[in-house]
């Protein structure tokens, strides 16, 4: 499912993650349940369901507290919080996720982590937390920088070109969002090829900034026109704003 998000498959994956839901409680496999609700709860979140997210996230957690699951509780207060910032209590939303990472860094070191300090990082931005999101990115650069791990290095370039924008760095801001939108493009992650570009979109609403815009609309035409992701909305918003221009 995961995956499938990633490539852009949204409206394929609703299927896998009830199927997935289904077969954990049919066994009755306390850790399964636990990770499928995780699964569920990511897949609300991405899909605006946040309400939704929540439901399945705090069942996980009273799962992850009943059998003592600290790292996939840290994993599972990671969509909790997303799905708070992004229902405006963000104070709380932010909360979840710093508690969530503390308990995945002490169980799993650095596994994963450039993955979930780039979802932490967005959330800061959107809370216009500037100096935490860079302090979660630089964690998030070393450990790219020092290991394997690249599963999440374009939307790291996406974060950072942001930060660099809104700090009034635009120049260096636009050229790392550009390197995003290569990265992505270049191992058909249409997800985050659309993140980076509606990004670089929002940045200059111009005639100047057209080229973004065209680019946007082209990755936003390739999803079906019924999906309604959060990202997706976002996007056609921003390409209105450049139409009325």
């Amino acid at each position: 499912m995961q995956s499938g998000l990633v490539l852009g498959y949204g409206d394929h994956c609703q299927s896998l993650v009830e199927d997935a839901l289904g077969i954990a409680r049919k066994r009755n496999h306390a850790f399964t349940v636990a990770w499928a609700l995780l699964v569920a709860a990511r897949f609300y979140n991405e899909t605006g369901r946040f309400a939704e997210a929540l439901s399945s996230g705090n069942e996980a957690i009273e799962c992850c507290e009943r059998y003592g699951f600290v790292a996939r509780m840290g994993t599972v207060l990671l969509q909790t919080g997303a799905a708070y910032c992004r229902l405006g209590e963000t104070e709380r939303g932010l909360a979840d996720s710093r508690r969530g990472l503390e308990l995945w860094r002490k169980t799993s070191s650095r596994f994963h982590m450039s993955y979930f300090l780039s979802e932490f990082a967005d959330c800061l931005l959107r809370a216009n937390h500037y100096d935490e999101a860079d302090r979660a990115l630089r964690e998030a650069e070393q450990v790219v920088a020092e290991t394997d791990e690249r599963s999440h290095a374009s939307e790291l370039l996406r974060l950072r070109g942001r930060l660099l924008a809104l700090s009034g760095s635009i120049s260096e801001g636009t050229a790392s969002l550009w390197q995003a939108v290569e990265w992505a493009r270049s191992r058909s992650l249409k997800l985050f090829e659309l993140r980076a570009l509606r990004d670089l979109a929002s940045i200059d609403i111009s005639p100047s900034g057209e080229k973004s815009a065209k680019e946007l609309r082209g990755v936003v035409a390739w999803f079906p026109k019924a999906l309604k992701m959060p990202d997706l909305q976002e996007a056609r918003l921003i390409i209105g704003q450049h139409l009325s221009n």
